[in-house]
């Protein structure tokens, strides 16, 4: 079985641009993201030679073998706006390099997982999100990430019960501003 965790940014200005859709061709509005700055890129690129990923190829693909042998491919054709990292296994050394991605880059991680969540590792890298968007989770740990991605929303709802701070917030909602002390439960 294959997994995935998909990187983008979350700093949607509140416009809209025309694109293609992929999947009928026809013209759509979607919103407006913006991309990595330079810093987060050269943040990107550093967290894939920590790793000693090897690419990209001609397709946009780093590959890397982490070090309990968990193989990873980085699928990054425009990095600077996202990436898919595939993997088999979910050792502890994915995690680690998960979230030194999502620190990195400043991004919203989307894991293949049961209750659809967008991950952060703060809420400053969030900004307008969109109709639509999946509730935001912050992980800022690998043990954090593991329990949401391998036991589920819940469980990571108690595991933040348990070490405390304000982790979740609805996406219909602006993020709370640091430091709040509301912790809204996601629905």
């Amino acid at each position: 079985m294959q997994y995935e965790f998909l990187f983008q940014p979350c700093r949607y200005d509140g416009t809209k641009v025309e694109a293609q859709n992929p999947f009928t061709g026809k013209p759509w509005l979607v919103p407006t993201n913006e991309p990595l700055t330079a810093a987060e890129l050269n943040a990107v690129h550093a967290v894939l030679d920590k790793v000693a990923a090897q690419g990209p190829d001609e397709f946009g693909c780093y590959v890397a073998v982490l070090d309990d042998g968990c193989e990873i491919n980085v699928y990054a054709n425009d990095l600077d706006r996202g990436c898919m990292v595939t993997f088999r296994w979910l050792p502890a050394s994915l995690f680690r390099f998960a979230v030194d991605l999502l620190k990195a880059g400043n991004w919203t991680m989307l894991p293949a997982i049961e209750s659809t969540v967008a991950v952060v590792s703060s809420l400053e890298s969030v900004k307008g999100i969109p109709d639509g968007f999946p509730p935001i989770v912050i992980c800022d740990s690998p043990e954090e990430l593991r329990i949401l991605v391998t036991e589920g929303v819940d469980a990571w709802e108690k595991h933040r019960d348990i070490v405390g701070g304000d982790q979740v917030f609805r996406h219909t909602q602006n993020p709370p501003p640091a430091g709040s002390t509301s912790r809204p439960r996601v629905e």
